[in-house]
């Protein structure tokens, strides 16, 4: 078998040079790496491995969930390997958790991932953008776990682009895999189910932070949202929106910092919009080891997001006891009795977030308890102890612990 065109013809992706780095893009994504970061496959794997594949290791959600999934493993005898289509800030912090870390352009390599993925005991692959390696595993019948954190803005995205070029293979992926991981019931339900034959639920697990406590004597009532980037998808409008409907003695009681990165017309336009309200703080990439300081100091957390499966930074916030506010397309909506450990509002319903808003300034104290009673929801859906529990239990009926 030719897998070189084998594979072509499955996924159609160009590539493309540019001087020192290779470009190559997957649904939509573009993925740039230097061609010296490219590493030799062909080496040795020790007993007890397991190959843990992503698409990037940065600091955004899908990667940093995987920092506990290999602390587990760890834990449990295994050598761990990272397989990445990208680099970014975790290589150096996994290196120093004696984790090796190697990079990989999927589109070139394929002989050589077959090869090194047969000496592991078992494969772990992160988020739908990993499909051309599930497919791989998949035909060599390899053993693997497929973690999925995506919803329905990812399906939007691959069928656009089946518009353009006439395919859609990462779905024929999911169509082939006998079973597959969702990070949440809402990923689940709008997305994964309508072409996966078995789908089961595995939310992650975030360290937690019982022993930092939220400062309760801030001069405004602070209002935080954050994410990776801002962006439509995120719907940090309707966040801007809302404050802009609030009565002017509220907006004199408040602080609203929003965390994220710039990098499209989306946020540019947003900032200008914000320009009328003073309160508001727009702080740009906050780092991971410097969040901590921003819950601390939060009163409310928000997140709008017009589609988000199961965001790390409100089940973040659910740990600090900080209430939060998230439409009815975000992952812990599903968990989430309103009023009483949190507040859902309906998808992209302005009128609706800034008239919740009202109340939690005007009920600070009932807010104290309705954000005690939402770390219940971190200790039993996104705690280290909750998720390797269930985790040891999927290994362990796949043997391989």
């Amino acid at each position: 078998m030719d897998i070189k065109k084998f594979f072509k013809e499955k996924f159609s992706i160009k590539n493309s040079e540019d001087n020192s780095r290779r470009i190559f893009c997957l649904f939509g994504i573009k993925f740039k790496i230097k061609k010296a970061e490219y590493y030799n496959l062909n080496q040795e794997v020790p007993k007890n491995s397991v190959l843990v594949v992503s698409h990037v290791l940065n600091y955004s959600g899908a990667p940093i969930v995987l920092l506990p999934l290999i602390e587990f493993l760890q834990k449990k005898g295994k050598n761990v390997t990272v397989l990445s289509m990208q680099g970014g800030e975790l290589c150096e912090y996994l290196k120093q958790k004696n984790v090796k870390v190697l990079l990989i352009n999927i589109f070139k390599q394929q002989k050589e991932f077959i090869n090194f993925a047969r000496k592991f005991d078992f494969v772990i692959c992160n988020t739908m953008t990993t499909s051309p390696f599930v497919f791989l595993l998949n035909k060599f019948k390899i053993k693997h776990l497929w973690w999925l954190h995506e919803s329905i803005h990812v399906e939007e995205n691959i069928k656009k682009i089946s518009k353009i070029n006439g395919i859609d293979k990462p779905l024929d992926v999911l169509r082939e895999e006998d079973e597959v991981y969702s990070v949440s019931q809402y990923a689940a339900e709008s997305f994964i189910k309508k072409y996966a034959k078995n789908v089961n639920i595995l939310p992650y697990g975030i360290w937690d932070n019982k022993d930092i406590y939220k400062s309760e004597d801030t001069e405004k009532f602070v209002i935080t949202s954050i994410s990776t980037n801002i962006d439509k998808r995120k719907a940090q409008d309707v966040l801007i929106n809302a404050l802009k409907l609030l009565p002017e003695e509220y907006k004199d009681k408040i602080q609203v910092d929003i965390i994220g990165m710039f990098e499209d017309e989306f946020a540019k336009n947003l900032y200008n919009a914000a320009a009328t309200l003073p309160f508001v703080n727009f702080k740009g990439k906050v780092y991971f080891k410097d969040k901590s300081e921003l819950y601390k100091n939060t009163n409310l957390f928000v997140c709008p997001s017009r589609d988000d499966p199961f965001p790390v930074v409100v089940s973040e916030a659910m740990s600090f006891s900080i209430p939060c506010i998230v439409s009815d397309k975000v992952g812990q909506a599903f968990l989430i009795k309103d009023g009483y450990n949190g507040f859902v509002i309906k998808n992209e319903d302005i009128e609706g977030l800034k008239n919740k808003i009202i109340w939690c300034v005007d009920n600070k104290e009932k807010l104290i308890e309705i954000g005690k009673n939402s770390r219940t929801i971190y200790e039993n859906h996104a705690s280290i102890e909750t998720f390797e529990k269930n985790l040891e239990n999927i290994l362990r009926n796949k043997g391989i612990l």
